[in-house]
C-alpha cells in the first residue's frame, strides 16, 4: 500500500490513492484475476497499516464499491495470516479478528470468506484439520455461515486452477470425518 498512508492522511487523499489502486489492478490484472488484484488491497491495509482499516473501507465504499467484497476479503485473509493467529489454539481467534474489524455484515461475510480461505488452503493436506476447527466451541456458528463456505470453496477452485493435479485435492474433497456432527 502506498508509503504516504497514515492517520493524518485527509480523506479525499486516501479516496485518491484507493482510485489509482483500482485502475492499476483493472489495467493489470491477468483476465479472471481482477478481484484476486482488489484483495491485495485489504491484505496489504491490514498487514501494513491496520488502523487505517475503516478509512480505506470508506474511501472503496466513496470510489469504488464494486471492490468493497474482495478489499474485506483481503482484510480477513490477513487475519488468518496475523502471527499471532499462528499460535496453537488460536483458530477460532482468527475468526473473531475478522467479526471485530468488519463494520457490516457484508464486511463480516467477506472478512469470514478470506480467512475460511486461508485456513483451508494451508490445511488442504490435512483435512482433519478442518473437521477438528468445526467442532471447536464455535464451530456451529462457522458451518451455518455463508462467508466462511464461500471460502473454503473458493480456495478449492483456486487450487484447481493452479495446481490442479495436486494429490490432496481429491482426498480433501473425498474426506469423510468420523464424528456426524461435521
Amino acid at each position: 500500500f502506498p508509503r504516504g498512508l497514515r492517520w493524518d492522511t485527509p480523506a479525499e487523499e486516501i479516496r485518491r490513492m484507493v482510485a489509482e489502486i483500482v485502475r492499476l489492478d483493472r489495467d493489470n490484472a491477468t483476465p479472471g484475476y481482477t478481484g484476486a488484484a482488489y484483495e491485495n488491497m485489504g491484505l496489504a491495509t491490514r498487514l501494513l497499516r491496520p488502523t487505517m482499516v475503516p478509512a480505506v473501507d470508506q474511501a472503496i465504499r466513496e470510489v469504488a464499491p464494486e471492490v468493497r467484497g474482495y478489499f474485506w476479503h483481503g482484510v480477513g485473509r490477513m487475519s488468518y495470516f496475523w502471527p499471532v493467529n499462528f499460535l496453537p489454539c488460536s483458530d477460532w481467534q482468527v475468526f473473531q479478528m475478522a467479526r471485530r474489524e468488519a463494520p457490516d455484515e457484508a464486511a463480516l461475510l467477506n472478512a469470514w470468506a478470506g480467512a475460511a480461505w486461508g485456513y483451508a488452503l494451508v490445511t488442504q493436506q490435512n483435512p482433519e484439520i478442518m473437521a477438528d476447527l468445526l467442532l471447536q466451541l464455535n464451530g456451529e456458528e462457522l458451518a451455518q455461515n455463508g462467508g466462511f463456505a464461500n471460502g473454503i470453496a473458493s480456495s478449492m477452485m483456486m487450487r484447481f486452477d493452479t495446481t490442479p493435479d495436486a494429490p490432496f485435492i481429491e482426498s480433501f474433497i473425498d474426506y469423510q470425518p468420523s464424528d456426524p456432527r461435521v
